[in-house]
């Protein structure tokens, strides 16, 4: 049903319809009106991890500390190794995690396995041993690390754990413990880098997949629809709790100013998890205690993305607590034409097998810079949402 039929059959049925309702066409045509669930905003207090207080600490190493060879007599072999990237383990050393080779003391400390390619260290501030495979997970294994990379990427491209146990002397326990290896050191090494972005838009979105022995299994995504980039994926039930902990890990990877525009699928625990998440605590004069008070910008709603003809459109509902949702205007404003022109460019470009130039007026890339279907650059549109 059209936009224009579907108004005068409201017009017809209910006259005036109040903005406070919801009214759609039911299966059999006909028309159905209701109150939308009126929401109540969520505090910190209903979040496990801010009561715990979950944080992803990075460590800085320290910089000003005096350089171990300014320390010790100048006698002696020189260093031959390059040890840039190598740092001493031990905390409890002036030298931890210092990874620059001018200041710490690591020097090579010979090889081992039996093709003798494991570079082992040594600490001369401390004394602490440690080998080159530390932190990463290949530590401790004895199998060759070229057979543990090519397991690894044939589970990364689908190819079923069952087939590669029978292609393979390897059992599936080894194989399934060198997978949760591999999760864990991917899972610090994306909290290491993915810290203090910055997005105008954030899809908030739950997929879900059938795992022997496991029963249906809910992953929570948001997703950057310009560049791409996944800030946080966690692994859950579909349930308030779990969103909980989703947007605190959302919460962590964004700068302390930022606050983007959120997009979901019309769940409730989104509503609960943001309002819990981004406000501030405020106490007025004269009163006991203080209460929690929602930012005035955070923006919340619902997409619904519509194939039609070969075509996205891209249609935002209303606001949980009811009426119309502030964030259409901001969507309209600059958002959606981006990523309708970022995925129009990427569509063009698998057609054609080569980047193309954009004529003026359609949406793609040039110089870097993706343009609107208005041949808006990216800063330009940033900049009419409001950030920079």
């Amino acid at each position: 049903m059209s936009a224009a039929a579907f108004s005068r059959l409201v017009a017809d049925e209910l006259g005036d319809l109040p903005t406070s309702l919801f009214a759609w066409v039911g299966r059999r045509g006909a028309l159905q009106v209701r109150r939308p669930w009126l929401l109540r905003a969520r505090t910190p207090e209903t979040c496990e991890a801010c009561q715990k207080g979950w944080k992803v600490q990075i460590f800085r190493p320290r910089t000003d500390v005096v350089p171990y060879r300014a320390t010790k007599s100048s006698c002696g072999r020189r260093k031959i190794l390059n040890t840039a990237g190598h740092a001493c383990p031990n905390p409890a050393r002036t030298y931890f995690a210092v990874t620059n080779e001018t200041l710490h003391g690591v020097v090579g400390n010979g090889k081992r396995s039996q093709r003798q390619d494991i570079q082992d260290w040594k600490c001369h501030a401390c004394g602490q041993k440690f080998t080159s495979r530390l932190h990463t997970p290949l530590y401790r294994l004895k199998t060759d690390p070229e057979k543990v990379t090519l397991v690894l990427m044939l589970l990364a491209n689908g190819c079923d754990l069952s087939g590669l146990v029978r292609c393979t002397p390897h059992a599936e326990a080894t194989v399934t413990r060198w997978l949760a290896r591999m999760g864990r050191h991917s899972q610090r090494l994306h909290g290491r880098f993915f810290q203090k972005l910055v997005f105008p838009l954030l899809p908030l979105d739950e997929l879900h997949a059938r795992v022997r022995r496991e029963g249906v299994q809910w992953v929570w995504v948001a997703l950057d629809p310009v560049t791409k980039v996944l800030p946080t994926l966690y692994l859950g039930p579909r349930t308030t709790e779990a969103a909980m902990q989703f947007v605190h890990q959302v919460a962590q990877v964004l700068t302390p100013n930022c606050l983007p525009a959120f997009t979901a699928d019309g769940l409730r625990a989104y509503f609960y998890a943001l309002t819990a998440h981004f406000g501030q605590w405020m106490q007025e004069p004269g009163q006991r205690k203080a209460h929690w008070q929602v930012s005035p910008d955070l923006l919340h709603g619902q997409l619904v993305e519509r194939k039609c003809q070969a075509q996205f459109a891209e249609n935002l509902g209303l606001c949980p607590n009811g009426g119309a949702s502030p964030l259409t205007p901001r969507m309209v404003a600059g958002v959606l034409p981006l990523c309708t022109a970022s995925r129009k460019f990427g569509q063009e470009s698998s057609r054609a097998g080569s980047p193309t130039t954009p004529e003026p007026g359609d949406g793609g890339r040039v110089d870097g810079q993706v343009l609107d279907g208005e041949g808006t650059s990216l800063p330009a549109a940033l900049a009419r949402l409001g950030l920079k």
